[in-house]
């Protein structure tokens, strides 16, 4: 069941961003992602995801990019049908800005984290060279997504949570089982060099 409160601790930007979160959730049950108008007074016309060039089912809270758009993952569809990153502008619609192949990583159910380099980073739940799953980073400027690391059972698989940066630079997740046990493990990677530690398992 959808929230009573979509816009909770996790919501950052105000009132704006929150009414965009909360047509997320009416999309997931309705099909339709409503716009926001009037600094996100009100609803207008619904923008609707197209399964093959859009993308969908879209779990997450978006992040606002350093362009001002608002971005965010698809777990399904696009032209491979492993799921998009996408580009949502209120009043313009939505657009897929990257189309996952199975080597980058598939089905992203997490939300994309933005750095400060204005790069937004995020975690595909399967695929990749393993299987398992995969850690990417997207840069807006010029489309291109690179898969920086790709889970192989060891270090954990099926990724569902987002990133968090901390204060040390590093960006630290979770994934959600493992091959021998599935009981989890707790990683961090580098954004600059891209050196990954697994940190608990």
């Amino acid at each position: 069941p959808m929230s009573k409160s979509p816009c909770g601790a996790g919501v950052r930007h105000g009132r704006f961003r929150c009414l965009v979160v909360a047509a997320l959730a009416a999309w997931a049950l309705t099909g339709a992602l409503p716009g926001v108008a009037e600094a996100g007074t009100r609803f207008s016309e619904p923008a609707v995801f197209d399964y093959q060039a859009d993308g969908a089912f879209s779990n997450a809270a978006l992040v606002v990019g350093a362009d001002g758009a608002f971005y965010g993952t698809a777990e399904m569809g696009g032209e491979h049908g492993h799921g998009t990153v996408f580009r949502f502008v209120p009043g313009e619609g939505i657009r897929a800005v990257h189309h996952f192949k199975n080597t980058e990583g598939r089905a992203p159910r997490a939300g994309l984290l933005r750095l400060a380099d204005g790069s937004l980073w995020g975690v595909a739940s399967k695929g990749g060279r393993n299987g398992k799953g995969t850690i990417f980073r997207f840069t807006p400027d010029d489309g291109t997504l690179k898969a920086v690391h790709a889970f192989d059972g060891v270090d954990g698989e099926y990724p569902l949570a987002g990133l968090t940066q901390a204060r040390d630079g590093w960006l630290y997740g979770a994934t959600a089982g493992l091959t021998d046990a599935y009981a989890g493990s707790a990683f961090r990677i580098d954004p600059a060099s891209h050196r990954f530690e697994l940190l608990h398992r």
